[in-house]
Parts: C-alpha cells; sequence; structure tokens
C-alpha cells in the first residue's frame, strides 16, 4: 500500500509561517495574527499586485489577492498549508502532504502497530529540519540574568525567538546530530507559560536524547 498523508494532523501540527520560512519567504506583521508581502507563489504573475499576499496565524491559513493566482487556482483566494507547498512544489496534495511529513517529521495520527520485539530495530535517526528559524535575539536579558553572554548565546544559537509561531516569545535552543546537522528545536517559556517547554518539531518520533541535546554546539566548535 502506498504511503499515505495525514492531512487532517498536518493542518493541526505544522503552523504555516515555519513553511514558510522554509521557503525562505519574510513576510511583515500588520496585526496581531496577519502578516503580509509579496506573493511568493509560482503561479504568481501580475505586476501590479506587488504586496498581495497574506497569512493569517490564527486560522492557518494564507491567500494571494492577484488576479493571476486566483486565475490559475480556478478563482480561489487561498488555502492551508497543504495547498501552499501543492503549489510552490508543483505537485499533487498527496506528495505535499507526504513532503511535509518527511520534513517536519510528523507522522500519521494513527501509524501501524510495531511489535515489541522489532522496536529496536525500527528506530531511525532524527532527519535534518531543513530551515533554520531567524530572528533570535542572543542579548535578551533572559540569557544575562542566567550568565549567558551574548558571545556563548550566538556560538549555540540559543536566544529569544521573536517570530511567529508556537515557538514565539520563547527562549529557544537548537539541538543537533551527531553530525552537526539541526534536527530540532527547544522552545522554553519564560514567562510561566505552559507547557514550559516545546519541541519543533512536533513529533513523537523526535528522539531527543541527552547525547544529542548535548551536541547543540555547532560542529565547527571546540
Amino acid at each position: 500500500m502506498p504511503p499515505q498523508a495525514d492531512f487532517k494532523s498536518l493542518k493541526q501540527r505544522i503552523p504555516i509561517d515555519h513553511v514558510l520560512a522554509r521557503y525562505g519567504v519574510r513576510l511583515r506583521s500588520v496585526g496581531p495574527h496577519t502578516l503580509c508581502g509579496p506573493c511568493p507563489l509560482p503561479t504568481h504573475t501580475s505586476r501590479k499586485s506587488r504586496q498581495s499576499f497574506s497569512v493569517n496565524l490564527s486560522l492557518q491559513v494564507w491567500s494571494c489577492h492577484s488576479a493571476s493566482c486566483i486565475a490559475a487556482r480556478d478563482g480561489r483566494m487561498g488555502g492551508h498549508v497543504i495547498d501552499l507547498v501543492a503549489i510552490m512544489e508543483r505537485c499533487g496534495l498527496r506528495e505535499a502532504g507526504l513532503r511535509l511529513q518527511d520534513w517536519f517529521s510528523v507522522r500519521a495520527a494513527h501509524p501501524a502497530p510495531v511489535p515489541p520485539a522489532m522496536a529496536a530495530y525500527t528506530a531511525q535517526p532524527n532527519r535534518p529540519l531543513g530551515f533554520a528559524l531567524q530572528g533570535i535575539d542572543t542579548r535578551h536579558p533572559y540569557l544575562t540574568q542566567r550568565g549567558i553572554s551574548p558571545a556563548t548565546a550566538r556560538l549555540f544559537g540559543v536566544g529569544m525567538y521573536h517570530g511567529h509561531g508556537f515557538l514565539a516569545g520563547r527562549c529557544v535552543i537548537p539541538i543537533r546530530d551527531e553530525k552537526g546537522q539541526l534536527v530540532a528545536y527547544v522552545g522554553r517559556a519564560v514567562n510561566g507559560e505552559n507547557p514550559s517547554t516545546v519541541f519543533l518539531p512536533v513529533s513523537e518520533n523526535l528522539r531527543c536524547c541527552s547525547t544529542s541535546i548535548g551536541l547543540c554546539r555547532p560542529a565547527a566548535a571546540t
């Protein structure tokens, strides 16, 4: 049976702004839950509509008001995160879902059971994350209060994340594997929020063992 994409799980668990960040898309904030900027879609050919792309972070949807993008999608103005990837990758929805699952290490909500005796043999290494968070403040008072200098924070990539999504307003700590590849982020609450710690990617398959956390320093460092 060919692999299937769990559309419901993908839309619930993968923030749309993190997908846009993977494509290197930079949008400006125009409200508490709204981003706006140039349209990154390959279907966009309108020269007059330069700032037609918007994202609603609360609803996790996007839209482009340009005539070219609307015409390319048979009158539809926007969509969800899977639609976005399908257009960017020029593929079908199923393939877009599978790529999202692969990029963000999200698996089906009800995977086939694995016999306990085989569990040790089916464990897979963490996949590289594929992108790095931008807008990390390495000089935030939260760090200096804990004796972490800006130089040390820059070395480890630790700092306050001022972007969007569920890691916003948290102290983020990158996790790297034995090869120095970025595989995840830990987001630590600084103002008593619950949960106190969250992970990106949001996945029960993420193996954040003490070895990988201890290797959060860049591979070139000594």
